[in-house]
């Protein structure tokens, strides 16, 4: 008799006793990576729907496709306004030829910069389904009563209005107005950040909702009335945030570019010696020309500013005021600052929209 007849050995091979985790495993990483495709491809990026659909099934086959999907179209040349535009690249003439919702080019002579066409905006506080449940109920009056503090119905209150407005490159446009009267939230339109709105907005001839966010980052700059502070940082780190359009998971900027180009606009705003210290150290006055120097540091074309002096003393505010104007006079950068007191910055505007209760009240072209 074999000896081997009668012994049972115990199976040792590792996919035996480990099959179960592999496949727990591979399940997790074959739905990690679908979902982070269908991330990708349901973002704006500068590319068509078509090459969007390619690259979504190459990152579902390519364990790869997901990095180069992301980056690689993305991928451009850094070009700040006293560099001439260099020879593109492969990446970037790719990038041009498949783009279709990059920032379109701004041509002065042929097109506005900026023309809003019927805009009207309000803020929905709820969804609609419960718009029209309010309405059913308010119908019956001890709901009425009951739960009208909770459902007040402010569909019909538009802080905007029909309103019509363009504005020309390279200009200095000043939009004033009383308090609430809509000024700030046309400049939350016209930079991405309210979408709900009725209406165009068009920049150079091409419709706001159909340009990328990162493209549109790269060209139009934003200072809110309130920005965000980060008190454990220093004040280069906090200026050099300005940079993140123009860079990517393949393409950094040296710290030696961006020491060089943050100190050059210190020294405009005459910080130059805070270079190294704490946001949290600043005055408030430094800190608002801190956030007006990232948004400067970031490059772009055209800089919206919602009420960019407040905090600052008069000194200040003609040292940011000058610097603004020599941005516009030297490299034709088009500034959008909404403003309160017209006699503060008279004597640097080219255009003057003034705004009464969501409606365009005047357009005055000063120069």
């Amino acid at each position: 008799m074999n000896f081997l007849e009668n012994q049972s050995f115990k199976s040792l091979t590792f996919f035996d006793e480990l099959k179960w985790l592999f496949i727990a495993i591979s399940i997790f990483l074959i739905v990690f990576k679908f979902l982070l495709s269908t991330k990708i491809y349901n973002s704006i990026v500068n590319i068509d729907s078509f090459l969007k659909t390619c690259f979504f099934l190459e990152s579902v086959f390519n364990p790869f496709g997901i990095i180069f999907t992301k980056y690689l179209l993305l991928a451009c040349p850094i070009e700040s306004w006293e560099e001439k535009p260099s020879s593109p690249d492969l990446v970037s003439k790719l990038n041009q030829y498949y783009s279709k919702t990059i920032f379109p080019t701004i041509i002065p002579s042929q097109k506005k910069l900026l023309v809003i066409s019927n805009l009207s905006f309000s803020y929905r506080h709820f969804p609609k389904v419960i718009a029209n449940l309010y309405k059913y109920l308010s119908r019956l009056e001890f709901m009425r009563l009951k739960w009208e503090k909770y459902l007040s119905n402010r569909e019909n209150e538009k802080l905007i209005r029909e309103l019509n407005l363009s504005l020309n490159s390279g200009k200095f446009i000043v939009v004033v107005g009383s308090n609430g009267s809509g000024k700030s939230t046309i400049a939350k339109i016209i930079v991405h950040l309210l979408s709900n709105y009725e209406g165009k907005v068009l920049w150079a001839g091409k419709e706001l909702k159909d340009i990328s966010i990162k493209s549109f980052a790269r060209n139009v700059s934003y200072i809110p009335q309130q920005s965000i502070i980060y008190h454990d940082i220093s004040l280069f780190e906090f200026i050099s945030i300005g940079f993140s359009p123009w860079e990517g998971f393949t393409k950094k900027i040296s710290k030696s570019k961006k020491e060089e180009k943050v100190l050059e606009i210190l020294k405009e705003m005459k910080l130059e010696k805070e270079m190294s210290k704490s946001l949290h150290s600043l005055s408030g006055g430094n800190r608002q020309k801190a956030i007006i120097a990232r948004s400067i540091v970031q490059g772009s074309k055209i800089i919206v500013l919602d009420e960019p002096l407040n905090f600052l003393d008069i000194k200040n505010k003609i040292v940011v005021l000058d610097y603004l104007k020599s941005l516009q006079n030297k490299y034709g950068v088009t500034i959008i600052m909404i403003h309160h007191d017209i006699a503060q910055v008279q004597p640097y505007l080219d255009e003057l929209v003034v705004i009464d209760n969501g409606f365009l009240e005047k357009h005055i072209r000063v120069r």
